[in-house]
């Protein structure tokens, strides 16, 4: 899942195989980024992303590399 968040987040013109992500215990899939930022902190990398979710959810993301967790930080998640 590290490399292949690397990988989706650099992709802005859409996702050519889908990403999945853990968040509370639901899996949700990730259809395209809107928006992408990287930055180190503390010597580990950590990513924001704004995305679109299937079906219908909005929302803007966090993912720690080193933890491997994800963080919701605004939006709207698919029921």
């Amino acid at each position: 899942m590290n490399e292949r968040i690397h990988v989706l987040a650099r992709s802005f013109a859409g996702i050519v195989e889908p990403i999945q992500f853990l968040f509370k215990s639901q899996l949700y899939t990730i259809d395209n980024v809107l928006d992408y930022q990287e930055e180190t902190f503390k010597g580990n990398m950590q990513y924001y992303l704004t995305v679109n979710l299937i079906p219908n959810g909005h929302c803007e993301l966090h993912f720690d590399l080193k933890s491997g967790e994800w963080t919701l930080l605004e939006g709207t998640l698919p029921s």
